[in-house]
């Protein structure tokens, strides 16, 4: 609910005070302008394109893409000056950019560019037209949040690609769906159920992420039940602790067609408990506020690079352009966002490179697995960067959650919420997953915690590190969000 996320803090302060019944009206208000806002003509336009383009061969989704991607760089070069000082720097010309492979010439964009040079990079024609674009805001960790314009018809094109993915399940728009996300619909402070309210427009049951524990698990289960959802997305971390309470208590009549996760990294362990307690496959979705990237499970399993969305270049850690079976992080250029044009935008998001054509009958390239932040790297110490370490608890069964973190090269911390049976057992065989991918030098210590923080925005971190990262001439303060 970004109206209350983003609003001013009366109107936050008003919403918690007011009774239930008054809240769920504000929610079910705040749908009506959402439903409004994203399902217009742009959006219509897209589900029909999308339909086609899904079924594109290689040639012509890479002819498709190259056509967008001119009429971008055209527009950001005669309307924005941020690009047209750097085009002009660089002695280069529209023209210059006739395919994905020629954004090389240009430098890559930091999100701490983005954040200082905000209105030159904004496009001149949208000046003054307010009504034509969408604020949004990133959510970042650090509470730096980058805040940007997006045109209505990026707004709406966006949700049509989210729909299409849906519909790779059967879920179609307007059944009923349960979010576990980070919108503050119950105050933090309330200690009694209901922990959700309902968006009566667009038929969404809202949970507060906050709110769920083993108290109040069986409370989310009786709404959840109540209300027969024909999908559930959100936070992965969230969605696996209702799923672990489901397993364990042996509740096996809550079955979506769907779950479909988001804004996280999807670890294997959760997928696994996701699947089996709910019935249903797990679909990843990797998306971004800025418009700048797109990579969807379909149903066959496989990630998706979607070449209709947007560029993403796949580059490794040295800034070479990545081969399968590399790490890589993603520079995204965001064709689809005519009001703020991001051009090789540094996401911080790293991928596993996949190859091969998958079975489903969809073009493009494919990605292995989203592997989550740059950030979510440990160090070891003789150098290497280790990252997508959720495998050493994929056989721990009596580990309830766990988070690893950093603050020197030489040591990591393991802090652990441990269920009843856990022993000695366990945490061996914890540390013999560690030692295999981290070596013998680093020195490990354990914290048995009763539960993990998560961030201001609700989102769980799996590594939490102080260790700088250096890549190439980059160098990441994993401390912050921003990079210098």
């Amino acid at each position: 609910m970004s109206l209350l996320s983003y609003g001013n803090t009366r109107l936050k302060r008003a919403y918690d005070r007011a009774p239930v019944q008054v809240q769920t009206a504000v929610v079910t208000a705040y749908g009506w302008r959402h439903r409004r806002q994203v399902n217009g003509a742009h959006y219509r336009r897209y589900v029909h394109l999308l339909q086609q383009t899904q079924w594109y061969s290689s040639e012509r989704l890479g002819a498709y893409q190259s056509d967008k991607l001119r009429a971008f760089i055209g527009h950001a070069c005669a309307t924005s000056p941020y690009w047209r000082e750097v085009f002009a720097t660089r002695g280069l010309t529209p023209s210059d950019v006739q395919t994905p492979g020629d954004l090389a010439q240009l430098p890559i964009l930091e999100k701490e560019t983005v954040r200082a040079q905000i209105d030159r990079l904004a496009s001149s024609a949208y000046a003054g037209r307010r009504p034509q674009t969408v604020a949004v805001h990133t959510s970042g960790t650090t509470g730096k949040a980058l805040h940007l314009r997006l045109t209505k018809e990026c707004w709406q094109r966006d949700y049509a690609f989210r729909d299409q993915q849906r519909s790779w399940s059967g879920a179609l728009p307007g059944d009923p769906v349960v979010t576990f996300a980070g919108h503050p619909v119950v105050p933090s402070g309330l200690l009694r159920p209901p922990y959700c309210r309902y968006n009566r427009p667009e038929r969404q049951l809202i949970f507060s992420s906050q709110h769920l524990g083993p108290a109040t698990a069986p409370d989310y289960a009786r709404e959840v039940r109540r209300f027969r959802p024909t999908l559930i997305h959100g936070y992965p971390s969230t969605i696996y602790l209702f799923a672990l309470y489901l397993q364990d208590a042996g509740i096996r009549d809550i079955r979506p067609r769907a779950v479909y996760t988001h804004s996280e990294t999807l670890l294997d362990h959760q997928r696994a408990v996701i699947e089996n307690a709910m019935g249903c496959k797990v679909y990843n979705w990797y998306g971004s506020s800025e418009m700048v990237g797109n990579i969807v499970e379909c149903e066959r399993g496989k990630l998706h690079v979607r070449q209709e969305h947007s560029v993403l270049e796949l580059l490794t850690l040295d800034g070479r352009p990545a081969r399968p079976g590399d790490v890589a992080e993603l520079i995204g250029t965001g064709f689809g966002n005519y009001a703020t044009p991001l051009i090789r935008y540094r996401l911080g998001d790293t991928v596993l490179v996949g190859d091969g054509e998958c079975a489903c009958g969809r073009a493009g390239p494919i990605v292995k697995s989203v592997m989550g932040r740059i950030e979510d790297i440990v160090v070891t110490p003789d150098g290497r960067h280790v990252g997508r370490l959720d495998h050493v608890f994929k056989d721990a069964l009596n580990v309830r959650e766990a988070q690893l973190r950093q603050d020197e090269v030489g040591s990591l911390t393991v802090r652990l919420v441990t269920r009843p049976r856990f022993g000695e057992r366990d945490r061996n065989m914890i540390e013999g997953e560690l030692r295999t991918r981290l070596g013998p030098a680093i020195r490990l210590d354990y914290q048995m915690v009763s539960a993990i923080p998560r961030e201001a925005n609700g989102k769980f971190r799996f590594v939490v590190s102080k260790v700088p990262i250096r890549m190439g001439e980059t160098i990441i303060d994993q401390s912050q969000e921003g990079r210098t």
